[in-house]
């Protein structure tokens, strides 16, 4: 193990450079997203990475897509269990200052989630398409009178989806029972 871990809530130490699939763990990583807000907290109610994966599968269901590409949809952030949500702008300037250096630090960890959990990785296009367009859902539903700035997103909300914050409880209780749905 190197020198470079993170506890998790379930009293597991994940190695950040090779993670121990048997240390990866689905209870951690839903109690881990529930907790964890969007936005670095810029919203007026708490709203979770979990939820959002949620969100996510639910758009690519709604597309039509397959259970294997909807599962990868609600994984896709799994990672920030381990590694907090970085922001997106704050990503593109880390991966300016050091080429990279934010992949870097994901990769080895969402691969490993990715071979633990039985996921498509690298993710599909659909799943950063459903990604993207859930940002500017988030963005209308719970950033309306806030927004300060164009984010640059040239991709239109989704009609059938309005984004109210759920219980982190809520939202960790979702997040399982998806997974129990479409784990492969």
């Amino acid at each position: 193990m190197s020198k470079y871990w993170v506890q998790s809530n379930g009293a597991r130490a994940i190695d950040l450079v090779d993670p121990d699939l048997g240390e990866i763990d689905v209870a951690d990583i839903a109690h881990h997203l529930s907790l964890i807000n969007r936005y670095s907290g810029a919203t007026e109610r708490p709203y979770s990475v979990a939820q959002h994966c949620v969100l996510v599968a639910h758009s690519l269901a709604l597309a039509k897509c397959s259970r294997e590409i909807q599962f990868a949809g609600l994984v896709h952030d799994a990672a920030e269990a381990y590694l907090g949500d970085i922001t997106s702008p704050v990503k593109r300037r880390l991966n300016s200052l050091c080429a990279g250096i934010v992949d870097m630090l994901e990769e080895p960890v969402e691969s490993a989630i990715a071979r633990k959990l039985g996921a498509i990785y690298p993710w599909p296009p659909e799943v950063f398409d459903a990604d993207l367009r859930m940002l500017v859902t988030e963005r209308r539903d719970l950033l309306g009178d806030i927004q300060t700035r164009p984010w640059g997103v040239d991709v239109a909300p989704h009609a059938d989806i309005q984004v109210l914050p759920w219980d982190a409880t809520y939202a960790e209780g979702l997040w399982l029972a998806r997974f129990s749905e479409l784990a492969p």
